[in-house]
């Protein structure tokens, strides 16, 4: 539906923006306050599933990668064109990082690596060729054994307290252990850890904050849901 999709694009620029705040990137971000009080994956998240791919080194192969990239949210189109797509021609995978201003040509020679590209996501031709590139998540959910044992665990509990029906537990466990994305659990992300945090803690100590109208922020701190004040 067109809600669904405007929260996929909407959590993609947020792990996009993520992503880059945890490399310590410099950044100009202009939020509202509740956006930067609004729980989100720890930091550690992308110190845990972040990961640096260089040519000439054990890259993921033809096969492996892509499974990567459907773990880590990305979904599958003929065509790649906006941040989270990918696709399979052959010996090419095509992959839209939300960290990178253009998507990547990524060509195998069998299960090698042999070249990263930038391209052109409206021409489709490649570009400027790279030696290496960072790939981040593009949802909050983690489907690593620690997180999704995790995940299962508060399920079962939930159940046992009565909190949600089994039936709908057993739907949910269902598609965790499918490794299938979670859009349809209210809240799915925080299944996976102990704990979230504000994109706040995302920001370096030598960050500056600009407060714009002090009083009207005091105002809306007084009116936030008690979770988020």
């Amino acid at each position: 539906t067109h809600v669904q999709v405007k929260a996929r694009e909407y959590e993609r620029f947020l792990m996009g923006t993520l992503a880059e705040l945890s490399q310590r990137k410099p950044l100009i971000i202009l939020a509202p306050i509740e956006a930067l009080l609004h729980k989100v994956v720890p930091l550690s998240f992308f110190h845990g599933y972040g990961q640096k791919i260089e040519l000439g080194t054990l890259a993921p192969g033809l096969e492996t990668l892509p499974k990567e990239l459907h773990e880590f949210g990305y979904l599958r189109k003929d065509l790649v064109e906006d941040p989270g797509d990918f696709s399979i021609r052959g010996g090419l995978i095509d992959v839209f990082i939300p960290t990178y201003a253009k998507p990547l040509r990524l060509e195998y020679f069998g299960d090698e690596l042999e070249t990263i590209r930038e391209f052109d996501a409206i021409t489709q031709r490649s570009e400027a060729q790279l030696l290496s590139f960072d790939l981040v998540p593009v949802q909050q959910t983690a489907f690593g054994d620690k997180n999704l044992a995790r995940a299962v665990q508060v399920l079962n509990d939930a159940v046992n307290q009565k909190v949600i029906p089994e039936a709908k537990a057993l739907e949910w466990l269902g598609i965790l252990k499918e490794r299938r994305t979670l859009n349809d659990i209210p809240g799915n992300f925080a299944l996976f850890y102990e704990e979230l945090t504000p994109p706040l803690d995302y920001f370096s100590k030598e960050s500056l904050t600009i407060v714009v109208e002090p009083s009207v922020i005091a105002q809306q701190l007084k009116d936030l849901p008690q979770e988020l004040a």
